[in-house]
């Protein structure tokens, strides 16, 4: 054990003794340089807290002594690490949990440095010897970026339709070194505003806010912050969807124009689209008392009986929730017991044809076959006479004749009294 620790022991002053005069020839041969027989990296852009290789390869033809790292530091240089072919790696104490060879060779003496601070940054050299003692070294320079902490939040005050323009939402890029680029993507036109904060370090925080003035007709849709920053592998996407509250729109449904006395199983349904959700529904009728036998369920009014001539009128329902009340209206005409709608067409619901009365009608003598011959006749020559006048004025009309206006009436409700 003895005899090993003094072959360990005489093995590192050897080595010591070796490095320091390979050093002190390397310093002395200075003069020449030559960066085209060692190549790196010009430039190399770290992330704060990661690491980051620091390339170096060698093309030397003569036999390599040695090869380091330095760092320009406070107007002088600092060795980081030294290779030597024979007496192989060396690192003062103070940097070695800070830097490594990826692998070191006569060709390869690429530098990793662990955890980048902001102190890392500056300019490094990596210098070759090789015998007959030519040197050449190349420098690299080491840019540190900070990356930024994302974030998005709501403004301070709710979107309420019909409002003053307000904050929107907040998109953030915290203490980013360079700063970072932030837009939006909307499907509303509002107007982004960006503030800018210098924070130690030279890093930088961004804040833009969306301002924007709420309407109910946005509701759902969508902004999008995008964040962009050389320290980012992508461009960041983060959505917003826009909650903006408003009173209730109302509707009325159920009624179909086909109402009549004696109808059953009819109800009218007041609607609502409301943010948030409506808390209460009311009924009344304008033309007069709601009728006391009809039922209420909620948002629906139920008449629970045949429905009769009184049931004619203006209905209306009002809705409310937390923003404020809305109302609709629905005329509703009970037309006579008689008569309804069936089929686009009117008809009569007492003749119908299965009926005993339908049938004796359908079975008359040939009196009313005579008649009924007589006034088809009648009309029949009453229309000839008609088309014939018509033909008559068309010839005798000039460019500048009778003028023609067409207008829609729009079909009344009909009534049959008895």
């Amino acid at each position: 054990m003895a005899g090993w620790m003094s072959f360990h022991c005489h093995r590192n002053n050897l080595f010591l003794t070796g490095l320091k005069a390979t050093l002190l020839i390397f310093m002395y041969n200075l003069s020449g340089v030559s960066t085209e027989r060692v190549i790196v990296d010009p430039h190399i852009t770290a992330i704060l807290g990661k690491k980051i290789e620091l390339m170096c390869v060698v093309h030397v033809q003569e036999t390599l002594v040695l090869i380091s790292w330095e760092k320009v530091h406070n107007g002088g240089t600092q060795t980081l690490a030294v290779f030597n072919p024979t007496y192989g790696i060396s690192i003062p104490e103070e940097y070695r949990d800070k830097v490594s060879f990826k692998s070191p060779s006569v060709n390869d003496a690429t530098l990793i440095l662990e955890e980048v601070s902001f102190t890392d940054a500056g300019e490094y050299t990596c210098k070759v010897m090789s015998f007959p003692y030519e040197n050449t070294q190349a420098w690299t320079t080491v840019t540190v970026m900070v990356e930024p902490k994302i974030s998005m939040s709501r403004g301070a005050d709710p979107l309420i339709d019909g409002g003053n323009e307000t904050v929107v939402a907040v998109c953030t890029a915290e203490n980013g070194k360079p700063a970072a680029e932030i837009t939006w993507v909307s499907e509303v036109f509002g107007e982004p505003v960006q503030i800018l904060t210098d924070k130690p370090n030279d890093c930088v925080t961004v804040e833009n806010r969306y301002n924007w003035k709420p309407t109910r007709f946005a509701q759902g849709k969508q902004l999008t912050c995008v964040i962009r920053h050389p320290a980012l592998e992508s461009e960041i996407r983060i959505p917003f969807t826009l909650d903006v509250l408003h009173a209730p729109e109302v509707a009325i449904t159920g009624y179909d124009d086909n109402w009549f006395v004696g109808r059953e199983n009819v109800q009218l349904k007041c609607n609502a689209a409301a943010n948030p959700g409506a808390t209460q529904y009311s009924w009344c009728r304008l033309n007069g008392e709601l009728p006391a036998d009809l039922r209420i369920a909620n948002n629906t009014l139920i008449f629970g009986r045949p429905l009769d001539h009184n049931d004619s009128g203006t209905y209306q329902c009002e809705v409310t929730n937390d923003i404020g009340s809305r109302t609709n209206t629905r005329n509703i005409y009970i037309l006579g017991e008689r008569l309804a709608f069936k089929n686009d067409s009117l008809y009569d619901r007492t003749k119908n044809p299965h009926t005993t009365a339908g049938v004796t009608a359908m079975h008359q003598g040939p009196l009313s076959t005579i008649i009924g011959g007589a006034v088809g006749g009648a009309l029949f020559l009453i229309l000839l006479i008609i088309l014939v006048g018509v033909c008559y004025m068309k010839k005798r009309r000039t460019f500048r004749g009778d003028c023609y206006t067409e207008q829609y009436i729009e079909p009344s409700d009909i009534f049959i009294f008895n």
